[in-house]
C-alpha cells in the first residue's frame, strides 16, 4: 500500500471506529509508519479510538513485533494520550505483557537450535545447543515469569 494513501486510510479508519479494517490496512504498513500516524493523527484528534486501535493492534501482532510495537506506542502514551483514565498504566501493562510473550516466543526459539545441532552439515554443536535451550527454560522462562507477574501488578480499571 502506497505510503501517503496508506497513512489516510489508516487515519479514516481509526477515526471511524472500524478497527478491523485498521488492522487490515496497518497489516500493511510498517510498526514504525502505522505509530507514525497515531502519534501525528490520531491521538491528538481521536485518542479513544487511538486506544481502542492499539488495544487490537498489539494482539494481531507476533510476538516480536507486539513488544516492538508495545515499545515504541509508550511515549505516545506519556505525551499525547496521558489525560486518558490510567494512561501510563495501560501502555506500562502491554508494554511488560508484551515483554513477557516474547520471552516465551524466544524460550521456543533457543530450543530449534537442538534441532540446528542435528543437521550435519551445521556448526553449531550438540553441547552448545542443549546449554542454550538450558538457557531458554531456565533464565528466559524467569524473566517472562517475572514480567508476566509484574504486568499483573498493574491493575486496569
Amino acid at each position: 500500500m502506497g505510503g501517503s494513501e496508506g497513512r489516510k486510510q489508516l487515519f479514516r479508519e481509526i477515526k471511524l471506529h472500524r478497527i478491523p479494517q485498521a488492522i487490515g490496512v496497518a497489516s500493511r504498513m510498517s510498526i514504525d509508519s502505522v505509530v507514525a500516524v497515531l502519534e501525528s493523527d490520531v491521538a491528538p484528534k481521536h485518542p479513544e479510538a487511538c486506544d481502542t486501535f492499539v488495544t487490537t493492534w498489539l494482539e494481531a501482532l507476533d510476538p516480536v513485533e507486539r513488544l516492538a510495537a508495545a515499545n515504541k506506542t509508550l511515549p505516545m502514551y506519556l505525551l499525547e494520550l496521558y489525560w486518558l483514565p490510567q494512561a501510563a498504566d495501560k501502555a506500562s501493562k502491554r508494554l511488560l505483557e508484551s515483554a513477557a510473550l516474547a520471552m516465551t516466543h524466544f524460550e521456543g526459539m533457543l530450543s530449534d537450535f537442538e534441532l540446528t545441532a542435528g543437521i550435519p552439515e551445521s556448526s553449531l554443536r550438540p553441547e552448545q545447543a542443549a546449554n542454550l535451550s538450558q538457557l531458554g527454560e531456565s533464565e528466559v522462562r524467569a524473566l517472562g515469569d517475572r514480567l508476566s507477574a509484574a504486568s499483573r501488578e498493574i491493575v486496569i480499571e
